[in-house]
């Protein structure tokens, strides 16, 4: 199950937190805009700047959001089995691999 809150609602779950730094997460966001083959939500951003500050306030919201309800912080490494950063992976084969071989270690 995906989600930011499911490690705190499913606590015997295998926990999994993908970070990337900022920059390259804007770049991404912003790039599959261009990518007829990469279809993300219905957001459009002007260019990877404007990208970037809407990817800060969502996370800034979230943060708020989640400590006020849950009493969290979804962005704490210790609540997770396995914390990957994934700002120099090339594609998610990668990351669904390290993901995989950390759990069948764990099994």
């Amino acid at each position: 199950i995906e989600g930011r809150l499911s490690w705190h609602f499913i606590p015997q779950s295998f926990k999994v937190f993908l970070d990337c730094d900022i920059d390259e997460a804007a770049r991404r966001v912003y790039g599959t805009q261009h990518n007829p083959d990469e279809v993300r939500h219905d957001e459009h951003y002007a260019n990877h700047e404007d990208a970037k500050t809407a990817l800060e306030e969502r996370m800034a919201s979230d943060d708020r959001r989640y400590l006020k309800y849950y009493g969290v912080n979804y962005r704490n490494p210790a609540q997770y089995d396995l914390v990957l950063d994934t700002t120099t992976f090339p594609g998610p084969d990668v990351t669904a691999a390290k993901i995989f071989e950390k759990i069948e270690k764990k099994a």
